[in-house]
């Protein structure tokens, strides 16, 4: 709610199913993505640092991996079946095609799943579409990871496919030293 130009009021139910309202601006808002850190893990699942007095309740069939306790994520928040907020792991269907990038750009994103089959799932400043394709996914990277990346094709559809190393001839010389 707007108060006026300078106050905001926000509005959410507690887990106690309480009615609660703040002027602390959240890092989240209802199908919006963010990147939060987790605080906690119990049995039910994990609580993220959402900035409010409460922290925001991420169940495990929500999760499309382990998460890690001190560790961010992406993730969007919407309102579970009993009027409560949550968050969910799947953010794929926020994220668009629409973007100016082109091939040989440098973008930063952030891995939010991994398919062995096809490779890494990137939201590219936390709303574009890209992909390192599983011939291009060298290192030790998961979920939650940031990273920095070349576009190596704009593909029809607007999803972008990155590479997280250089070319070869760039790549050469940090790979020997890897070697030797």
């Amino acid at each position: 709610i707007q108060l006026d130009d300078e106050i905001e009021v926000f509005i959410y139910r507690d887990s106690l199913d309480r009615l609660i309202s703040t002027v602390r601006k959240p890092k989240i808002l209802v199908d919006e993505i963010a990147y939060l850190k987790v605080v906690s893990k119990t049995k039910f699942g994990a609580f993220l640092d959402c900035g409010l007095e409460r922290d925001l309740f991420l169940p495990f069939a929500e999760q499309v991996c382990e998460v890690e306790e001190g560790k961010s994520y992406l993730v969007t928040m919407y309102v579970d079946k009993s009027d409560r907020l949550c968050a969910r792991m799947d953010v794929y269907g926020l994220i668009t095609t629409e973007h100016e990038y082109k091939e040989e750009d440098r973008v930063k994103g952030i891995i939010y799943n991994i398919k062995e089959s096809m490779g890494a799932f990137v939201a590219i400043d936390n709303q574009f579409h890209g992909l390192i394709p599983i011939r291009e996914f060298y290192g030790d990277y998961q979920c939650g990871d940031e990273i920095d990346a070349r576009v190596i094709k704009v593909r029809e559809d607007g999803k972008l496919e990155l590479a997280v190393r250089e070319k070869a001839f760039a790549q050469m010389e940090t790979d020997a030293e890897v070697i030797l």
